[in-house]
């Protein structure tokens, strides 16, 4: 670029402030793309922090009717033979107690 044609070589005050202005338009610009990309990437922060509570709260649910199932078949089986129970109850405690003795 020559001297004449390069507005801060010519020492003409309009040439400054044609590159002011096109730098302040350039930075207008990167700042419009950034606050854009921010609201894109918080857009989407929100909607995988939306679908991930949706999904711990469905296996919270499932987890939750999987424990009373459960709940509800132990209470069964006692009642339909309380000795075996608690025979096994004993024998748990038997061992759990005796594993707890061989390592001390």
């Amino acid at each position: 670029m020559s001297a004449s044609k390069n507005p801060l070589r010519n020492g003409s005050d309009s040439g400054i402030d044609r590159a002011a202005a096109h730098a302040k338009d350039a930075v207008n610009s990167a700042r419009e793309s950034i606050e854009e990309g921010y609201a894109e990437a918080r857009d989407h922060a929100s909607q995988a922090f939306s679908a991930a509570q949706e999904s711990g709260r469905a296996a919270y649910e499932e987890g939750a009717v999987m424990v009373r199932d459960a709940h509800g078949q132990l209470e069964s089986a006692i009642r339909r033979n309380p000795t075996a129970a608690l025979l096994g109850a004993a024998g748990v405690g038997l061992l759990v107690g005796l594993a707890m003795k061989s390592r001390k």
